[in-house]
């Protein structure tokens, strides 16, 4: 398959161009992805992890048109030998969470790998029961008449 030549301005505002497979459109993928991020995460729902730094060159191709970001890259999360997410991996940090439905559209453009899910909680998971509020009585103190807290007069 041929490649394309794409132009597109970086962020100091340099024309450059890139060779893609597939011509990409930045307007019409933030429009998609906006569509498929406005629901919530349900419970009990599978919840799919993307680098951050991937993440945030694709939100700079879909905002502002700069380069595509390639494949998706989880590589930097997941340890080499052992094939499992490192302990050392912060969401926020070096991951974010995304719907089943954004990952499976963000896959199926730029594909790449390691994919990473989870399982979100369970409905029963995140219930969280009322606090019970005590009910105190309330003791009125009696007045011994020894005159505490009172002051004294000379006259």
């Amino acid at each position: 398959k041929k490649e394309l030549r794409r132009n597109y301005w970086d962020r100091k505002g340099v024309l450059r161009f890139e060779y893609v497979k597939c011509m990409h459109n930045p307007h019409d993928e933030l429009q998609a992805i906006a569509n498929l991020d406005s629901d919530v995460i349900r419970a009990g729902s599978r919840i799919y992890v993307v680098d951050l730094k991937w993440l945030i060159k694709w939100i700079d191709f879909a905002v502002y048109g700069c380069q595509t970001p390639g494949p998706i890259s989880n590589d930097r999360l997941v340890g080499r030998k052992t094939g499992k997410v490192k302990k050392a991996v912060k969401y926020n940090k070096h991951w974010r969470p995304v719907s089943e439905q954004v990952f499976k559209y963000l896959h199926t453009m730029y594909t790449g790998q390691p994919v990473i899910w989870f399982d979100g909680p369970s409905l029963e998971d995140l219930y969280i029961p009322p606090p019970q509020e005590e009910v105190k009585e309330v003791k009125k103190e009696e007045k011994t008449g020894d005159g505490e807290g009172e002051e004294e007069t000379k006259g």
